[in-house]
């Protein structure tokens, strides 16, 4: 018998609340295979290693493509990269495919038009059934970038698992400060211009992509190796949560936004067109221009105005309990195969 199968990129244990809710929504019985292929990059090795272990991993599951009758994976590139030796083998279509946490980042010279015929070419092979965005606009968006139907495009919004009781961190902080955490999509180069301009308040950031800034302001603290319960435990601490974002178009901060919900921090965060199903403007967020002069105005009024801060974070945890439970989108997921 055929099973169906989730692929993690994370080692999660068979009590993950994504997988119990697709097993909810979809009213089938669910393994998961995890690989340990994730975290911060280190340096290139780290990187290419990855890479290889996308390859690697994907031509595991292909090479047993008869043993599974429907595959979700949560590593996009497990499922991309399963779709291409398909192609690659000219295989027959005989397994259900949904990628999930699809993002695609232009990239620049030869080796981006590569990487965008690449997908491309994927996108287009028809082994595919359904691709899951964290945005309504990156429906369209990708089906005409891609030229594509927009029905292989599923709009969900983003679900994450369950509050932790967490310790207090031990590493050392300024007494309050404001939060920005992210790699993806994230325009530090603004932040900064912002943080000059904002000596008197302390910025915390998380990131492992800083190696290309070297002028930063004095009242940044900059961390680049710190990840999971550690990262929450700060995230517990700040005042609250700012998230200059680089391209409207490209799904990003959405992971971030929703923590600064959990956690009951205010969020602050430059214009774009896949937030809007997250943050409305001055109900859970302050949602600025992308201008220096707008993005201190924000600050400042989080510093210095409580009523403000208190509400933005009491709305923020309200919304965030009523849609964005990681168990609610694995049902949504699980609910695809009832469709069919």
């Amino acid at each position: 018998m055929k099973k169906n199968v989730i692929l993690t990129d994370t080692i999660v244990d068979d009590k993950w609340e994504f997988a119990s809710g697709v097993q909810i929504g979809s009213k089938l019985e669910w393994s998961i295979v995890c690989w340990d292929n994730a975290g911060i990059i280190k340096n290139k090795l780290f990187n290419m290693r990855r890479i290889i272990g996308y390859f690697w991993h994907a031509f595991s599951i292909f090479i047993r493509r008869q043993r599974y009758e429907k595959i979700i994976s949560w590593q996009q590139f497990y499922g991309l990269i399963f779709a291409y030796y398909c192609i690659l083998f000219r295989t027959k279509k005989t397994v259900e495919l949904t990628v999930m946490t699809f993002i695609y980042k232009k990239k620049e010279g030869c080796l981006g038009n590569l990487y965008f015929r690449f997908i491309k070419k994927i996108l287009q092979s028809g082994y595919i059934d359904y691709i899951v965005v964290f945005s309504k606009n990156e429906v369209n968006y990708y089906s005409e970038l891609f030229d594509v139907n927009a029905a292989l495009f599923t709009y969900m919004p983003l679900g994450i698992p369950e509050k932790k009781k967490l310790e207090a961190t031990t590493i050392q902080l300024p007494e309050k400060f404001f939060l920005s955490v992210g790699r993806s999509n994230r325009d530090y180069d603004f932040l900064f211009r912002c943080a000059n301009e904002l000596s008197q308040y302390n910025i915390v950031v998380i990131t492992d992509t800083l190696d290309h800034i070297t002028d930063i302001p004095n009242n940044v603290y900059i961390f680049n190796t710190i990840r999971g319960e550690e990262y929450l435990k700060i995230l517990d601490r700040c005042e609250a949560v700012l998230i200059p974002l680089k391209e409207q178009n490209i799904s990003s901060g959405q992971l971030v936004m929703l923590q600064a919900m959990q956690y009951k921090k205010p969020i602050i965060i430059t214009e774009s067109n896949s937030i809007c199903e997250y943050v409305k403007n001055e109900i859970n967020a302050l949602i600025v221009p992308k201008m220096i002069s707008e993005f201190c105005n924000a600050v400042k009024t989080i510093a210095n105005d409580n009523c403000v801060l208190e509400k933005l974070a009491s709305n923020g945890y309200d919304i965030f309990q009523k849609n964005f439970s990681l168990k609610v989108l694995g049902s949504r997921v699980g609910e695809l195969y009832l469709t069919k």
